[in-house]
């Protein structure tokens, strides 16, 4: 296993100027991912759906960044946050995420993803008062590479993990939710009771 720095494996840069003038996402088809959109999912490895949609006027001069573009929050409160997705389809970013293109004949991108999951932000900045990372800084980012078929090995293997606890997460949110009907259905009940004895008394 190697220790390389992040822009020795990746294209880093900044997302887009976002476009201020409202015709602009008229009709528009072109996702554009904002750190609004980043900050819903917290972290995701398929990100698909951007609440903003660029028309052809909108994305004229923007850089179109690919899908497996990995976006790291670089500015704002959210850069504490340690935000971390995967573009799922090709798309427009704006210039307050990072954007990173892996080389994938060096990297695969889920393992460089989940590598940096494990990044916090505030190791990363001289002046925490001021939530601000240069492209540069997060370029200096050491990454541990093992083979590619050792890498491919770990995500399968986080990706089962991973499975297991999105199921029992599932699976507690139903019994949440199954607990909060029989609480609303013993409320109910109770209610009625107390009701029902006040018009006895009557």
């Amino acid at each position: 296993m190697k220790i390389v720095k992040l822009h020795e494996i990746a294209d880093i840069s900044s997302g887009n100027p976002a476009p201020q003038k409202k015709e602009l996402f008229i009709n528009g088809k072109y996702p554009f991912f904002r750190t609004s959109d980043v900050g819903a999912v917290h972290l995701s490895d398929n990100l698909k759906t951007p609440r903003d949609l660029l028309n052809d006027e909108g994305i004229k001069g923007l850089r179109l960044f690919p899908k497996g573009t990995i976006l790291f929050p670089k500015s704002g409160a959210s850069t504490f946050l340690n935000h971390r997705v995967i573009m799922g389809i090709d798309g427009y970013v704006v210039s307050h995420l990072a954007t990173i293109v892996p080389d994938i004949t060096k990297v695969d991108t889920k393992y460089l993803y989940n590598f940096l999951i494990q990044i916090d932000a505030k190791d990363l900045l001289g002046d925490q008062s001021y939530p601000s990372l240069r492209t540069a800084e997060i370029g200096k980012i050491e990454i541990a590479i093992p083979s590619m078929e050792e890498q491919r090995k770990i995500v399968a293997k986080l990706d089962k993990s991973l499975s297991r606890i999105t199921k029992a997460e599932k699976l507690l949110r139903q019994n949440i939710a199954n607990v909060a009907d029989l609480q609303k259905s013993i409320l109910a009940e109770a209610f009625k009771l107390d009701s029902d004895t006040h018009t006895h008394a009557d």
